[in-house]
């Protein structure tokens, strides 16, 4: 598995190959039409950046913003509007987690609906690296998250409670 900024990486690499090493077969073009292939921003923009976003989302801490920003690059005003629109209630971070591993509730939610992530596993092996970073403390925090996972799942999907309690029950035996 791979994002789709890895794919595009890779694509590109197979593509200069292929006209590098078969030139009768694959003509020269330009490619540098592609799409960037990360949003992160520059670390001028980082300041300007935080001070936008603390005027327009004054409840977030400087270094919150911050960690999204560095986190997230561009994509850090979507996820404050997401929270700051639909889920007013996903402010704070996850419990169980220590400073360096940080990780807001919000973004739970933005990686359920915009990053396509449906597993438990996948959340917190893949996304965040918890599990690979401390175990333990990725068991602190497993049945917080999963539980978020579910219900935000339970509304896309129009789960009952009876399935949203079974995936999230499965999902925690899977991770543990």
């Amino acid at each position: 598995g791979g994002k789709l900024t890895t794919f595009m990486v890779m694509a590109k690499e197979l593509i200069d190959y292929l006209v590098k090493h078969y030139p009768k077969l694959f003509k020269p073009k330009s490619y540098n039409n592609l799409a960037p292939v990360c949003n992160e921003v520059e670390i001028e923009d980082l300041e300007s950046m935080q001070a936008y976003l603390h005027q327009k989302f004054p409840t977030y801490k400087p270094e919150t913003l911050e960690y999204l920003i560095q986190r997230y690059g561009t994509e850090t005003g979507r996820i404050l509007l997401l929270q700051h629109h639909y889920f007013p209630d996903m402010m704070g971070e996850i419990t169980g987690l220590d400073s360096e591993m940080p990780l807001q509730t919000i973004e739970i939610v933005y990686t359920v609906l915009y990053e396509m992530t449906l597993t438990l596993n996948d959340l917190m092996t893949r996304r965040y690296r918890i599990l690979l970073k401390d175990i333990h403390q990725g068991q602190k925090a497993v049945h917080e998250i999963a539980e978020l996972m579910g219900k935000i799942l339970k509304g896309l999907l129009s789960w009952s409670d009876e399935i949203m309690n079974q995936w999230t029950e499965e999902q925690v035996n899977q991770y543990m």
